[in-house]
């Protein structure tokens, strides 16, 4: 059942500027549409519907639709949103976007992002950074996170010249692609405001392709970096198969 305006629901009050009845929730998820800076009443919708005002402290667990950027600052110290699901739409993450969502842990449905801008996620809690499409990448976007260990951006093509990993001293694991991505300005991955806040490429092993261990080695940015180890993915090539009655013997290589 919808909540109406005025109606108290786990602590918070739901308010309407235009009257009538606030939307149901979706998977537990409040519809948000950052480019109309306001609630939808549906869940898919192509055009802005009624808006609802809520104050930031009320979205904690935003399904975002109808919109292929989230602008900047849209979610900007939303201390009580823990979860986003973006829609398959989205392409771009502007910047500032959930700076501050000091409780953020989750975010699904990743793989049209192809932006993310500076200081995007910065002083959240994912665990994980991993956007399969995503071309570039802002300055210090998933900065200040002490939770945060990996991150997997097998398509990335260029990072901001200040280190996108700032103050992430858990993080221990860099997915990458075929193709080096460019830092610009000389700038670095890692590094903090202290030695026990830091990231440090010392503690990262970076994961790349197959046979494009020597390409990164190649690279003097990556060459020089420091990291703990470079590792190629492990890929089990079937040389034969030999078919006997009762039993299927297989000769198995595997590549390091």
């Amino acid at each position: 059942m919808p909540y109406k305006s005025g109606n108290t629901w786990n602590g918070y009050t739901w308010k309407s500027i235009t009257g009538g009845q606030l939307p149901p929730l979706v998977n537990g998820c409040v519809p948000f549409s950052p480019s109309s800076g306001g609630i939808l009443t549906a869940a898919d919708v192509d055009t802005t519907l009624d808006i609802y005002d809520l104050t930031r402290s009320d979205v904690f667990c935003a399904l975002i639709v109808g919109t292929n950027t989230i602008a900047g600052n849209a979610f900007e110290n939303c201390t009580e949103l823990t979860t986003i699901t973006f829609s398959a739409g989205l392409t771009e993450i502007a910047n500032n976007a959930f700076q501050g969502c000091v409780n953020l842990t989750s975010k699904t449905n990743t793989g049209g992002i192809q932006t993310i801008g500076s200081n995007a996620f910065r002083n959240t809690k994912i665990e994980k950074a991993n956007f399969p499409n995503v071309k570039n990448i802002g300055s210090g976007a998933f900065a200040n996170n002490g939770f945060l260990k990996s991150a997997t951006l097998p398509e990335v093509k260029i990072i901001a010249n200040e280190p996108i990993f700032w103050n992430c001293p858990s993080f221990e694991s860099l997915t990458l692609g075929e193709t080096p991505p460019e830092i610009t300005g000389g700038g670095e991955l890692f590094g903090g405001d202290s030695d026990a806040e830091a990231s440090k490429a010392e503690n990262v092993t970076l994961h790349v392709p197959e046979n494009m261990k020597s390409v990164y080695e190649a690279t003097t940015f990556f060459a020089e970096a420091g990291f703990l180890a470079i590792v190629q993915k492990n890929t089990l090539r079937i040389n034969t198969i030999i078919l006997k009655k009762g039993t299927l013997n297989i000769n198995a290589k595997g590549n390091d």
